[in-house]
């Protein structure tokens, strides 16, 4: 029964909590020998550390007593989104919004319907706070395993033996009540009406942008002028066109892709991917009309044609810049997704992510020769120039952690079948990488091709053989179950984007192991403090509830490292106290003809 969903992980949580006292602190035999010959400097510090984790584990328990003291039938039958939500006041229509989407107009309502409005669903602060519980979860976890392992290091073969025995039980509760708070989201029909809610506003999305993008008239439509030959490579080109038709949209322009001498292909987007428009192609402009560089508002507002530099060269930047969402859209997708401008960023990529026919044989043809099929993971593994510039090296080994955590989870509920083998689809520019996985993990099968992994290769990576490996590459990345990679990489944040357009809320469904999810050239990504926070060490800061947090990364060991805007200093504090702040952009509404139809009919 769904009413007993939070007094089961409330008991769940304490259980853990036992489990892991018992084994360190114990009074048992086992544990008066297991720490025997430890010293007491050495006993006090790891005292000290199991204290630290029970006082993070009180702050969390906040979390579960809000869960257990809501009744879910309850929610879910006379509960509704609030649609009288103060309006967000901006100076001027470009003005970006930096405050929670909570005070945005959900005022796109009348546009869609799903077919489970007139149903039951969950109301809008269940959502949001599942999702909180969910993300203190993952980040007590990783503060948990980081704390326990740093005990180990104290080289004592009994401690040691210990913590291994303590991580072992609580990975077994962790997948557990992970699993339950998946049940709870899905109750009562919660994933379908997030996936009716998903289905309708992309829908929306994606109406709005084919009708920008084919004017009834493109010699009088105003245009802007992007040229697909950024110098780098394919997953930041394929963002730059993103960013191409975000700024479109904000102008309310159609885009052209000038794609000619696009060094992928001789035969230019077209060869690979559908048109971006049908209807208009070229920015040939007319007597009396006029082209001109991107510049000040005023000067644009003249101009016909309007040519894009990179967002690295943008001044004047628009308010609709990622990481910001559409003001009135806001709401809606905080509602249903975990991350607002990763969805919205993957309704952009799927617009232009769509395939030629030649591409899409080609895929399909791969897919059946390498029995690509679910329940499968998606690890990306770049290496060669990526270690010279940008990234870390990281062994198979750790991406391999979490791929074995996502069959853990799963294999609770859905046994494999005798025989069967867990399958993972290996993107690499490495051709040792495969190996070596195939070495360390033989229990796994591994999905390569070798041709893709060897045109990903620096020498060969500007050729179409190359192109058509990478895009088959992103497509079975994007139609993983779970992705492992690195977020350095603009293939894996593509894949991640991607994915979202796939299912309803993607947003954890990949494991980044390095950096957090970013864009390019991005506006500041920001985070509000849920709770007080007082520093435990001379590296952790004090930090108030409503302080505005910048972001440098998460550590994932239960700390990210953050600016106190209030303040000034620079450290680290708990993640799971804080929530991103979804900045808000008053996009121009295109309507099509049925919005307007609409409209003529309530006047």
């Amino acid at each position: 029964n769904a009413e007993y969903m939070g007094p089961l992980i409330a008991l769940a949580w304490l259980f853990f909590i036992v489990v892991v006292s018992n084994n360190i602190f114990g009074g048992g035999v086992r544990n008066d020998e297991a720490f025997r010959g430890v010293s007491h400097k050495e006993f006090s510090e790891l005292k000290e550390q199991l204290e630290k984790i029970n006082r993070e584990n009180q702050e969390l328990k906040v979390l579960t007593r809000q869960l257990t003291s809501l009744s879910l039938s309850h929610s879910l039958k006379n509960s509704a989104v609030d649609e009288k939500s103060k309006v967000v006041e901006s100076d001027s229509p470009k003005e970006s919004s930096d405050v929670s989407v909570e005070d945005v107009d959900d005022d796109i309502e009348d546009e869609f319907k799903g077919s489970y409005d007139n149903l039951n669903k969950p109301s809008y602060e269940q959502e949001k706070l599942r999702r909180r519980i969910d993300t203190g979860f993952r980040e007590f976890w990783w503060l948990i395993r980081s704390e326990l392992n740093s005990i180990r290091d104290l080289d004592r073969v009994e401690v040691e033996d210990a913590v291994v025995d303590v991580l072992e039980r609580a990975k077994e509760h962790q997948r557990v009540i992970a699993n339950d708070l998946e049940a709870l989201g899905d109750a009562s029909g919660g994933r379908d009406w997030r996936k009716s809610e998903a289905a309708s506003l992309s829908e929306v999305i994606h109406r709005r942008i084919d009708k920008l993008q084919n004017p009834a008239n493109c010699s009088e439509a105003r245009k802007l002028v992007c040229n697909l030959n950024k110098a780098c490579g394919f997953g930041c080109q394929i963002h730059h066109v993103v960013y191409c038709l975000l700024v479109a949209m904000g102008m309310e322009r159609t885009l052209v892709l000038e794609s000619g001498t696009w060094r992928y292909s001789t035969g230019g987007w077209d060869s690979v991917f559908l048109p971006l428009s049908r209807t208009c192609v070229n920015a040939t402009v007319t007597a009396g009309q006029t082209r001109g560089p991107w510049g000040p508002v005023e000067y644009m507002r003249d101009t016909q044609v309007i040519d894009l530099p990179i967002i690295d060269g943008m001044y004047n930047r628009p308010s609709y810049i990622p990481l910001a969402v559409p003001a009135e859209f806001s709401r809606k997708m905080a509602h249903f997704h975990g991350y607002p401008p990763a969805w919205w960023l993957g309704q952009i990529a799927g617009y232009a992510w769509r395939y030629s026919e030649s591409t899409r044989s080609h895929i399909d043809e791969l897919a059946t020769r390498l029995g690509f099929a679910s329940p499968i993971v998606g690890i990306h593994i770049r290496r060669t120039d990526k270690l010279e510039l940008e990234a870390a090296y990281h062994h198979i080994s750790e991406y391999m952690v979490h791929v074995e955590e996502f069959y853990y989870r799963l294999e609770l509920t859905k046994p494999r079948a005798p025989g069967q083998r867990r399958k993972v689809y290996l993107a690499t520019d490495d051709p040792a990488a495969v190996e070596e996985a195939r070495n360390h993990f033989p229990e796994y099968e591994f999905l390569n091709d070798a041709n893709i992994t060897g045109t990903a290769a620096i020498e060969s990576r500007f050729s179409e053989a190359s192109l058509r490996g990478i895009i088959a590459d992103i497509h079975f990345l994007a139609h993983s179950d779970f992705l492992v990679c690195t977020f350095s990489s603009q293939v894996c944040r593509l894949a991640y984007e991607l994915l979202q357009t796939r299912v309803p809320d993607g947003s954890s469904l990949a494991r980044s192991l390095d950096d957090i999810f970013y864009f390019g050239g991005q506006q500041s990504h920001d985070l509000r403090a849920l709770y007080n926070h007082t520093a435990a060490n001379e590296d952790e800061l004090d930090i108030l509830v409503g302080d505005k947090l910048h972001t440098y990364g998460n550590h994932w060991n239960g700390y990210s490292k953050v600016e106190n805007l209030r303040t000034g200093e620079v450290g680290l504090f708990p993640s799971y106290k804080a929530q991103d702040i979804v900045r808000t952009s008053r996009f121009p509404r295109t309507l099509d003809s049925s919005s307007r139809k609409r409209k003529r009919h309530r006047k």
